[in-house]
């Protein structure tokens, strides 16, 4: 089915997501704004002399010169280009992954009401004392112990880096909302983990009737 493919996809760019790339250019969002406003080199550094310094060190102060008018406007643009870049990493890396967790919720209870009703099909077929294949039964186990494993990975990461020395920087204006969708994953993940259960105990054939 397609949500199954979706489910598979969704999982992979989760536990492919570097959330070390949002922090890192969440950061550099953050200083590369100051630091694009000392763009003038200090000039009084330049010339200021130690007396351990050598000749030539001294020399090489004092030859350095301001950076002209013309120098500066173009520092000024390369360092505006670079913020536009960060910002625009950033803004991706945000949207994926809030998609993604949303996503991730919409076919997590398509998971549990799939996982329901096989196992109301093969209890079912117990009772009757039809033969059924467990292909799709198994199928559905795999899947739902993958998501539940990515579940507890993205949860187990965002805690990390969130209590982290980064953890100030990390998606701010979005943590709340981050971390309402990552309770509601947990609760649906308990949920499939409790459905799978029971799935499993019926494919592993621990009540009477015939399987193949």
């Amino acid at each position: 089915m397609a949500s199954d493919s979706e489910l598979v996809a969704v999982c992979n760019f989760l536990n492919e997501l570097s959330l070390t790339e949002i922090i890192r250019y969440d950061e550099d969002a953050t200083w590369v704004e100051t630091e694009s406003n000392s763009d003038v080199e200090s000039f009084v550094t330049d010339i200021t002399t130690d007396e351990d310094d050598s000749d030539t060190d001294r020399q090489s102060r004092k030859t350095r010169r301001p950076k002209s008018e013309a120098e500066r406007v173009r520092q000024r643009e390369y360092d505006r280009k670079c913020r536009t870049k960060r910002k625009t990493i950033t803004q991706t890396y945000r949207e994926g992954f809030m998609n993604a967790l949303n996503e991730l919720i919409g076919l997590m209870h398509i998971r549990l009401a799939r996982t329901e009703k096989e196992t109301n099909m093969l209890s079912l077929a117990k009772k009757k004392g039809v033969v059924v294949s467990l292909a799709d039964a198994v199928q559905q186990v795999t899947l739902n112990q993958g998501a539940i494993e990515c579940i507890m990975s993205c949860a187990s990461h965002w805690e990390l880096y969130k209590n982290g020395d980064s953890g100030k920087f990390f998606l701010r204006g979005m943590a709340k909302d981050i971390r309402d969708m990552l309770d509601l994953l947990l609760e649906l993940g308990e949920q499939l983990n409790v459905a799978t259960v029971e799935l499993k105990w019926r494919v592993e054939g621990r009540t009477t009737g015939v399987w193949v």
